[in-house]
């Protein structure tokens, strides 16, 4: 069985599309009452901001193990928690650090912005010209503004629980052929979190205190956008988007000829990618550090 070592290549993609790159939106602290169209979650379980719903300095909404929070600092963060641990490891966030006091606001006009305390605006989801839009959390973790005009959601980050397992219902701590993790997407186990950050680099992290057990040492330039993909002939492979140019394959298992493997992320702490009867073919060897 191989080691953790996650081998790098620098091989142009060709033919493959481009995948979209998400930004992060949302609000939070209740304020005035929002319109009809926002009055109520759109799921069982979510959470839906309107117009007029700001998070100032060290607030935070909370929906699925994840947390989105307006930090000291200027940055709005999302980021998983776990039990005993409210402040994982981050997803997204708006780069906007350096601004003490800075706020997030759900405007009428249908745009999710960061201010500074002056009334600056810092960063925003480039949504205006949708009035009445909300900012809707979902049970799985995704974050996207909705408009009631609009049949799709004009921004909307791909966050939450990555497409791993074809069974939305199934064990969250396996991945099958085909399936994919973007940046912004996890998986987990009950004591570690496989996570693309916003640095790009594919990491496991411990939950109990977010220390980082293994990473892919594939980290993205500013910008580019990575997702790690579970081939149908049993090999792991990570690729990098950058905003312009082609997608490029950054690191790999080399468990290829293996159609049918799976990996579980284990309560160990290991993420063990196996062949189909269940023979482990690479792991990140991390057993028994949790």
């Amino acid at each position: 069985m191989s080691d953790g070592t996650f081998r790098r290549r620098l091989l142009a993609l060709t033919g493959a599309a481009a995948l979209a790159a998400g930004a992060l939106l949302t609000a939070g602290a209740p304020a005035q009452a929002a319109n009809t169209y926002c009055a109520e979650p759109v799921q069982p379980g979510a959470a839906r901001l309107g117009a007029g719903q700001t998070l100032t300095a060290g607030q935070s909404v909370n929906v699925a193990g994840e947390t989105l929070v307006m930090q000291q600092d200027g940055n709005l963060v999302l980021r998983l928690t776990a039990p005993g641990n409210p402040s994982g490891p981050p997803l997204w966030h708006s780069n906007t650090w350096g601004n003490d006091g800075a706020y997030a606001t759900m405007q009428a006009d249908g745009n999710f912005v960061v201010y500074r305390q002056n009334g600056t605006a810092l960063w925003s989801s480039g949504t205006y010209g949708h009035p009445g839009s909300c900012l809707d959390v979902s049970p799985r973790g995704d974050v996207q503004v909705t408009a009631p005009d609009l049949n799709y959601a004009p921004w909307r980050l791909d966050s939450g629980y990555c497409y791993c397992n074809p069974d939305p219902y199934g064990p969250k701590d396996r991945w099958y052929a085909q399936g994919v993790l973007r940046r912004a997407n996890w998986m987990e186990s009950n004591t570690v979190w496989l996570v693309i950050p916003p640095s790009g680099d594919l990491t496991l992290y411990r939950k109990r205190d977010n220390a980082v057990l293994w990473h892919s040492n594939t980290p993205n330039p500013d910008g580019a956008m990575s997702t790690a993909i579970l081939q149908e002939d049993g090999n792991l492979v990570l690729w990098e988007v950058p905003p312009v140019g082609s997608p490029r394959h950054v690191g790999h298992t080399a468990t290829w000829g293996n159609p049918g493997a799976y990996a579980h992320l284990q309560d160990d702490g290991n993420f063990v990618l196996y062949r189909q009867d269940g023979v482990p073919l690479w792991s990140t060897g991390t057993y028994g550090q949790v």
